[in-house]
This record gives C-alpha cells, sequence and structure tokens, in this order.
C-alpha cells in the first residue's frame, strides 16, 4: 500500500485523465478548424494530463519521492501553458472581427431583443468584456493548478498524514 491517501489518489486520477480528456477532445476540434494555437494548447493539455498520469502511477507505486514533486511542477507547468494562450488570445484579439461576429446570427438576432441603447452599449463593450473573458480565465487556471500543485508538494513534505487519511 502507497503512502498516499485517497483524496490524493482520485485527485490525481480525475485531473489527469479530465486533462488527457478534455485536451484531446479540444485537440481535434482545434484540428477540424484549423485553429493552430487551439491545437497547440490542446496538446500541451493532453500531455500535461497524461504526465500527471504517469507520475502518479510512479508516486503509488512507492519508492518515487520525487514523483509528487514532479506533478506539482507538472501543474505550474500546466498554467503557464494556459497564460500563454490566453495571454496569445489577448495579442491577437481583433476588434473588428469581434464587432462582424455580433452581426451574424444568431447574435445578431437576439441582440435586436434588446432596446437600442443597452444594444449599442452592449455591442460597444464586448471586446472589453472577452479581454477581461480572459484575464479571469488566466486567474482562475492559477487558482485551481497553484492550488492543486500546493496539495501536491504537501504531500511530499508529510507522507505520514497522507497514510492516515488526514
Amino acid at each position: 500500500m502507497s503512502q498516499y491517501g485517497v483524496v490524493f489518489r482520485m485527485l490525481s486520477a480525475v485531473d489527469g485523465w479530465s486533462l488527457v480528456t478534455v485536451g484531446g477532445i479540444s485537440l481535434i476540434v482545434s484540428l477540424i478548424a484549423t485553429a493552430w494555437a487551439g491545437a497547440l494548447v490542446s496538446l500541451a493539455v493532453a500531455l500535461h494530463g497524461a504526465m500527471e498520469l504517469f507520475l502518479r502511477k510512479r508516486a503509488l507505486e512507492g519508492g518515487q519521492s520525487g514523483a509528487v514533486r514532479r506533478m506539482a511542477l507538472n501543474q505550474l507547468g500546466l498554467a503557464i501553458s494556459l497564460s500563454l494562450y490566453f495571454g496569445y488570445q489577448l495579442i491577437i484579439l481583433d476588434d473588428n472581427a469581434v464587432y462582424q461576429t455580433l452581426m451574424t446570427p444568431p447574435l445578431s438576432d437576439v441582440l435586436l431583443l434588446y432596446p437600442e441603447p443597452m444594444r449599442s452599449q452592449l455591442i460597444d463593450s464586448l471586446p472589453l468584456l472577452v479581454r477581461f473573458f480572459y484575464a479571469i480565465a488566466t486567474g482562475v487556471s492559477w487558482l485551481a493548478c497553484g492550488g492543486t500543485a500546493i496539495y501536491y508538494w504537501r504531500q511530499r513534505e508529510r507522507p505520514d498524514a497522507c497514510r492516515r487519511g488526514r
């Protein structure tokens, strides 16, 4: 029996498999849409998930004290990969493309439901809202990955606490 608790086993399995699954599906969609930046970040996410599963297996086999540390570093690498993608999207965001998207159905049909002053305000503020979304997504990725990295790091430092299920 390894020294890692139930929470570690579940978190690392769910995290690894969800990254592989979401990254794989996103990669397929990005390749079909020929969105090369999306394909690159999708591949990175899937590879971070595969690395998580590989390191998890090594940690659970025992005798691999560095595996949990590398799992924590892998989480930070995932946050960096996502931040680079979100930053790239912020840099290339074209306000005119956002406006053109709004003028095509079904979005244009939805906008017609709003009174003119509100519709104009929504249209004018949308590029800012998209930028705000990318900033929030970056922050959330750092919170999630950073929290997971801290959890993994603590498992490395206190294996006896994991054994007792704390």
